[in-house]
């Protein structure tokens, strides 16, 4: 749009040298009044356009923020292959263009204290890898600033959309930069004994222009589902490059990939965060439904919300049932294993189509935006009509009656 401006103000510069090197009569055409009326009506349309134009941009890739609780046992069949690991995660929007406040937790369920009571000893660390679009050179500070860690709120999940405020002590997180994301790591001692959720809390830059008037879209990412496997994977070294050449002999049933970040991992549900929630505090914007990719499901402490559950195979069919016998959720005949495919059961794949990830790219706007637009079109118009009034008298200008 640069060019546009450019070239109205070119016309009025025009003008005034026309109208400095013109000898014509008082009542003559008039270059000045011209060439400054096709530059004021040429700045005003622009203007007009710059106040409706909505930058339209379809929702992203879905990225994962994955999670790893060191030196815990991988999910029992008893468990249903659920780790037992919940995050809720509460974004607060302050201006467009602005980093958004973060505040993620890991709640573990009562399952995962009782399995790795002893596993956890007397300090347990835990690893997030927190998604980005950056190589691997760039600043830590670029994705995330203020990283700050404590236990507490016992509730959480359930009250992700109210504040909380951190302990006294600092568990000093380190975060480190790898490609496409960013890795979080917290020390937590006497965790098994406390049972409270982790929490850790910076500052990203999660926010893209919409528009002029305090417009933005802001893409969060999924905290439950297949994109956490990959970026859990990544925290356990388990990923690699989409170009890399896989040796490995083992047979994965499928894998997931980040077209993004140019990753890809076995699928293993021991990587999946099976649940989660996210809540969105909008501050002094609105929510654009329609625009909103997906919307939120609920409203927690006033936020909208969106929650999110993985369909994790509770169980593994591995012989030959007989026609018309009740079936479990994955189906692993011999032959199809050596193939490395697989079956899912009817219910089974109604849950996996039903289940949600809390990824969104969400589309906000200033409250006071759509009476702010309205008073800059009718300026803009005036200005326009003035435009038009002086292009006008410069054409048209007649001899004075004498």
């Amino acid at each position: 749009m640069w060019w546009l401006v450019a070239a109205a103000v070119a016309l009025g510069v025009l003008g005034v040298v026309l109208d400095a090197r013109w000898t014509r009569p008082p009542w003559g055409v008039s270059p000045l009044r011209i060439g400054l009326g096709l530059c004021i009506t040429a700045l005003g349309v622009i203007a007009a356009a710059a106040l409706i134009r909505v930058e339209v941009r379809p929702p992203p890739e879905q990225r994962g923020i994955g999670v790893v609780v060191e030196g815990v046992a991988d999910p029992l069949v008893e468990r249903a292959f659920d780790r037992g690991l919940t995050l809720s995660m509460a974004v607060t929007v302050g201006e467009c263009g602005e980093p958004v406040d973060v505040r993620l937790t890991l709640a573990p369920t009562a399952e995962f204290w009782i399995d790795n009571r002893e596993a956890l000893g007397e300090s347990a660390t835990a690893r997030f890898a927190i998604p980005d679009g950056l190589p691997e050179d760039a600043e830590v500070d670029e994705v995330l600033e203020g990283l700050e860690a404590w236990t507490g709120n016992g509730l959480a999940p359930f009250v992700t959309g109210v504040p909380t405020d951190p302990a006294d002590e600092d568990l000093s997180p380190t975060a480190t930069k790898v490609p496409h994301a960013v890795f979080v790591e917290v020390d937590v001692p006497g965790w098994r004994d406390v049972l409270t959720p982790l929490t850790i809390h910076f500052l990203a830059d999660w926010t893209s222009g919409r528009s002029v008037l305090e417009g933005c879209y802001v893409s969060l990412p999924a905290v439950a589902g297949l994109p956490t496997v990959l970026s859990t994977a990544q925290l356990t070294g388990q990923a690699r490059t989409t170009d890399t050449e896989d040796g490995d002999s083992t047979v994965a049933i499928f894998v997931v990939a980040s077209e993004e970040a140019g990753l890809e991992a076995d699928y293993d549900a021991n990587l999946e965060v099976v649940r989660g929630v996210t809540s969105l505090d909008l501050g002094d914007h609105i929510l654009q439904e329609g625009a909103t990719f997906p919307g939120p499901d609920a409203n927690f402490g006033s936020a909208p919300a969106w929650t999110c559950r993985s369909a994790l195979p509770r169980s593994i069919e591995r012989g030959r049932p007989d026609p018309g016998t009740e079936v479990k959720d994955q189906y692993l005949p011999p032959e199809a294993l050596a193939a490395g495919t697989m079956s899912f059961s009817a219910r089974q794949q109604e849950a996996m189509l039903a289940q949600r990830t809390c990824a969104s790219f969400v589309a906000i706007e200033g409250a006071s935006a759509g009476i702010l637009r309205d008073l800059g079109l009718i300026g803009v118009g005036t200005v326009i009509a003035f435009g038009v009034d002086l292009f006008l008298t410069g054409v048209r200008r007649r001899k004075p009656a004498t």
